[in-house]
């Protein structure tokens, strides 16, 4: 009777032992492979996202990348993009499209439909607290200046030489072709032959 008790209490134990082992082979696998991405990958997974025109998940996965290998050429040279494209989302940004009148609606930079607020016959009305020239130029000097200085830097690291490929709609639209470098169907991109 002992020895029964004894064997049940040695089974359970074992397959604890079991168990756990195996969830935390299977956690370490898993951390592994979360944090096995290289800065390749990570550049990828930014471009397939900003041809998709989901802008932070790129900007996040291209500062993904550099932070593995900061002189990635291509990660460096989308980076420079989105970092710029980026001030469109900031709060400084928005605040003072606000403050201007500008509708909070539509103010998505691959599709801006954001307007000023405009009387019955197209005037722009500025509401009393539109920002002032001094505050264009205070926001101009610290928040999109330090940007383009730092795009710029992205930019230095990108050889003359460097090639990528990149699926993005330019034109859309109808109407009759004029050239082979017009694409004004928006369900087509441009093909290589037509960048040149």
């Amino acid at each position: 009777m002992v020895d029964r008790k004894f064997k049940q209490f040695i089974d359970q134990k074992i397959s604890f032992v079991f168990i756990s082992f195996l969830a935390i082979i299977l956690h370490f696998a898993f951390l592994q492979k979360a944090f096995a991405t290289t800065a390749e990958e990570y550049f990828q997974q930014g471009k397939s996202a900003l041809e998709h025109l989901q802008l932070e998940n790129a900007h996040n996965n291209f500062q993904s990348a550099l932070s593995l290998d900061p002189n990635h050429q291509g990660a460096n040279l989308f980076y420079a993009l989105t970092r710029i494209l980026m001030i469109s989302k900031s709060t400084a940004f928005n605040t003072l499209l606000d403050r201007a009148g500008i509708s909070s609606t539509g103010r998505d930079i691959f599709n801006w439909t954001a307007d000023f607020t405009r009387d019955a016959e197209g005037r722009v009305i500025l509401p009393e607290n539109s920002p002032t020239s001094g505050e264009l130029q205070s926001f101009a000097k610290n928040n999109i200046l330090p940007e383009v200085t730092g795009a710029l830097g992205n930019l230095s690291k990108v050889a003359n030489s460097y090639q990528t490929s990149y699926r993005w709609i330019f034109e859309n639209g109808s109407g009759s072709i004029s050239s082979p470098n017009i694409l004004t169907d928006n369900t087509k991109n441009w093909s290589v032959n037509e960048l040149v």
